[in-house]
């Protein structure tokens, strides 16, 4: 059976959409950092965590928007190897994840105590926009499953506000001088 020049076109449209969308995001995002810094704040102080993120997925790559507790090695890159990262999972699936242990995954070539040092458990919700999952706000904890269904409720309603701030991002990129550039 011979694939279609439509089929073959119509995975390349997604992906190029996609790729498109994450870039556009990313630099919106880049305006408005310290907002989206002090949604993270009020995540990770609400959940007793150190650290909340608002992560985008490429194909080939987690890029870091803003963070709250970012481990050095991590924030500095701004990102890390898709396959690494849980957020890649939570955009694969188009739904919220919850690991209990991070530890006890298998994450590519490093152990998981290189990738995550002290942090043991997970939790992310997709960010959507334009009908494509983008990335995740995310969270970490020390403490083995320290998050739940209830916590997956909670941030689903904070990925909205963390959206609202992308499109401020967005106008305040199509018009400069619109709005404060303090982010």
């Amino acid at each position: 059976m011979s694939v279609t020049a439509f089929e073959t076109c119509s995975l390349d449209v997604l992906v190029d959409t996609r790729t498109a969308a994450v870039t556009d995001l990313f630099t919106a995002g880049l305006l408005v950092r310290n907002r989206l810094r002090m949604i993270l704040d009020d995540v990770a102080e609400r959940l007793g965590t150190p650290f909340a993120g608002v992560n985008l997925v490429r194909e080939d790559a987690v890029l870091f928007v803003a963070a709250t507790g970012a481990p050095a090695g991590l924030d500095e890159p701004g990102g890390m190897p898709a396959e690494w990262s849980p957020c890649r999972r939570v955009t694969s699936r188009d739904s919220p994840l919850v690991i209990g242990d991070l530890h006890a995954d298998s994450w590519g070539h490093f152990p998981p105590s290189v990738l995550f040092g002290r942090m043991r458990s997970y939790v992310g919700v997709p960010l959507r926009t334009d009908g494509l999952v983008v990335g995740a706000l995310c969270a970490l904890s020390e403490t083995p499953d320290a998050f739940d269904g209830t916590t997956v409720a909670w941030l689903e309603g904070r990925a909205d506000e963390v959206l609202h701030i992308f499109d401020l991002g967005r106008c305040q990129a199509a018009t400069p001088g619109l709005l404060p550039t303090s982010g």
